[in-house]
């Protein structure tokens, strides 16, 4: 993940032979997006802070030390006398290592809730990605398939005429056969705009001036979603950013607990010294070895009342998760169903095709044996575009509605 953002988007252009696909699209995207890159410092940042507790655990030597000159009289000779005195002093402090285990447990779980908001903005760019992907295949689709429609209504036109000099139509089936190509030719033209959207769409996502036409892989058989609705909610519940950072931020809040009971808990300093002086009423040198503590009797109650905070904290973290499950288990249930659903309009629509096309096919030859108008051929030439544009959409709003669940469900692409 962060070799990617090693890359410049020159870079990334000039490695970028291939077809662009979901995957590739993805890449690119992560390496630009001002959000992924935010999160990402989000968790490198959490990294340092969960070392840095670590490091609490370690010896913390502090030297002190003190010079002086001084002059000091007595009863007895001599009366006066100049000496002069020096101190160094080690100190040892005796980590509390229930107090630090309670914040090592907030700063896990606070690394936690970082790389749960690194997933989620890549799952929110996956989808993205995927999206970008398949606009892009879906306005080709429909270009592809406006241009077959005017092909199509153009030969409609050539042959009402051919007809009409031979005698056999009247010359209104002509300009019958006219309307219909002139609607093909619109559509065409919007077809062509929302192909140009798409493209840009794309160029927005990844950042990068494409140079012509962007190639894209062709999108394989779309398909209903190969896991259960029960294995769906299980792997939400494992992969969920919003189920992870719900749970980790009760984790947080059990852990700031724990650290607020341990307050007012006894600290322990172990102390060393050595002290020289030229007194000589006293030692000459003097080596002192110590235990300090600190032990706090009365606070006025304000460890009674953080406790009593972080507690009321901790049933609200309680809440938020169970809030946070029931939300993603409707959330994995609509876009499983949406899937379902999906997959059975694209068969659906896949039927009608193929009985648009038998039936068109079917209106030709009534139409050339000279047993129908031009009107049931024109009939039945725009049920055949309805039922292609049908089978065209379908198929792409199955495959994201694949994506979404994938988001959902907190699977990466290629993942």
């Amino acid at each position: 993940m962060i070799t990617i953002l090693l890359y410049t988007a020159l870079g990334f252009h000039a490695f970028q032979t291939q077809p662009w696909n979901v995957h590739s699209i993805y890449q690119q995207a992560f390496k630009v997006n001002p959000a992924a890159t935010s999160a990402l410092q989000a968790v490198v940042q959490a990294q340092q802070h969960v070392a840095e507790i670590d490091a609490q655990r370690r010896m913390a030597l502090t030297f002190s030390g003190s010079a002086s000159a001084n002059r000091g009289t007595e009863n007895f000779d001599p009366r006066s006398a100049n000496f002069q005195t020096y101190q160094g002093t080690v100190s040892l402090p005796i980590p509390n290592g229930r107090r630090i285990s309670a914040q090592e447990v907030q700063a896990n779980a606070q690394l936690t809730v970082a790389q749960a908001g690194l997933t989620k903005a890549e799952l929110d760019l996956a989808f993205r990605s995927s999206d970008a992907y398949f606009g892009i295949l879906r306005a080709r689709g429909a270009e592809a398939i406006a241009q077959q429609n005017l092909d199509q209504a153009s030969r409609a036109v050539a042959d009402a005429q051919k007809r009409v000099d031979a005698g056999d139509l009247a010359p209104s089936e002509v300009l019958k056969a006219r309307v219909p190509e002139s609607q093909a030719r619109a559509a065409l033209a919007r077809a062509k705009s929302d192909v140009r959207v798409a493209e840009e769409t794309l160029n927005s996502l990844i950042h990068l001036d494409l140079t012509g036409v962007p190639q894209v892989d062709e999108l394989s058989e779309a398909s209903a979603a190969e896991l259960t609705i029960a294995q769906a909610h299980e792997e939400a519940r494992k992969h969920s950013p919003d189920a992870i950072t719900a749970e980790a931020n009760v984790v947080a809040a059990q852990g700031a607990l724990a650290e607020t009971k341990r307050s007012r808990d006894m600290d322990f300093t172990l102390q060393a010294s050595q002290t020289h002086t030229t007194d000589p009423t006293t030692y000459a040198d003097l080596t002192t070895f110590g235990l300090s503590f600190n032990l706090p009797m009365s606070d006025g109650g304000v460890v009674k009342r953080q406790i009593a905070e972080a507690t009321a904290a901790l049933k609200q973290a309680e809440a938020a998760r169970d809030t946070a499950y029931e939300d993603l288990d409707l959330a994995v249930e609509q876009a499983f169903l949406d899937v379902q659903a999906d997959a059975a309009n694209l068969a659906s629509t896949k039927e009608t095709l193929a009985i648009a096309q038998d039936s068109y096919s079917k209106a030709e030859e009534a139409y050339n044996a000279g047993l129908t108008t031009t009107r049931d051929v024109l009939d039945a030439g725009i049920a055949l575009a309805q039922a292609k544009n049908d089978v065209n959409s379908a198929t792409y709003d199955l495959a994201l509605a694949r994506a979404k669940l994938d988001q959902v469900i907190g699977r990466l692409p290629n993942s």
